[in-house]
């Protein structure tokens, strides 16, 4: 599982989607974007992955922590990477 604050144009960005899109034919990722997908979100490759939004709000969202703990268990995740300090936190 990939976590990013968004997929907005960025140089971040561009990395995750490019480690997407050329890793190992063995690996799938779900694109966990906090706030809201963005416009390359389009460019992850539907064979690759998928891209879901949980909508965090604004600040610190309690709520957010409740759905990405659950999110490894229910699609048998075993590995996070996360990409800038909110999805650090």
């Amino acid at each position: 599982m990939q976590v990013v604050l968004s997929l907005h144009v960025g140089g971040l960005e561009r990395v995750l989607v490019d480690l997407v899109n050329h890793s190992s034919d063995e690996f799938r990722f779900i694109v966990y974007c906090l706030e809201n997908t963005g416009p390359l979100a389009g460019e992850i490759a539907p064979n690759r992955g998928k891209v879901v939004s949980p909508g965090k709000r604004p600040g610190v969202d309690w709520r957010m922590f409740w759905k990405i703990a659950a999110l490894p268990r229910r699609e048998n995740i075993a590995v996070i990477h996360t990409h800038n300090s909110t999805a650090h936190i």
